[in-house]
């Protein structure tokens, strides 16, 4: 655990077969978001040894022109939402599985930028211990109490702003 660590710039389906192929996961504490906006990872040992890899953006671009009735679905069916019958998303995820079998057969270098580098290292994840709320009642990582009038209470019971991880990236709420 922690022996690879894997660097996200985003946080979409992306990250996910991140996860997928390396296993490491904000759980185990060896993955590290970057809220760039970028599809792109850097994968890393302890000892600073790295490559990032980027989806090439000329590669990413002529996916559509490649593909366009899955695209065209794509985009009415998950970017529009627009109404359609069930039929359309098993032909959206048919051609979609068809176009993944095909890709196997590109060249990485053809898809992905890759870069060797050399990068300062995370720590190993900290152990905190939990305390209760004393609002609510449930345990929360120390370092995520707040004390108000001597008491320690989670953001929620506190009315504190926490950070949040949505599909628009990372923000504040409360």
């Amino acid at each position: 655990m922690e022996e690879i660590i894997a660097i996200v710039e985003t946080n979409n389906c992306f990250s996910d077969g991140i996860q997928m192929v390396t296993g490491c996961s904000f759980g185990n504490n060896s993955l590290v978001y970057h809220d760039l906006g970028k599809t792109a990872v850097t994968i890393t040992r302890r000892d600073g040894q790295a490559i990032r890899i980027a989806l090439d953006p000329d590669f990413e671009d002529s996916r559509g022109q490649e593909y366009p009735e899955a695209y065209a679905l794509f985009e009415k069916l998950i970017a529009r939402r627009e109404p359609s019958e069930p039929e359309d998303f098993a032909k959206m995820i048919q051609l979609f599985a068809d176009m993944s079998m095909r890709e196997l057969s590109v060249p990485v270098e053809t898809m992905f930028r890759i870069t060797k580098l050399t990068i300062d290292i995370p720590e190993y994840a900290p152990i905190f211990e939990s305390k209760k709320c004393v609002a609510c009642g449930e345990n929360v990582v120390a370092t995520r109490l707040i004390e108000k009038e001597g008491k320690c209470l989670c953001f929620g019971c506190s009315g504190a702003g926490h950070g949040i991880v949505t599909g628009a990236g990372i923000s504040t709420e409360g």
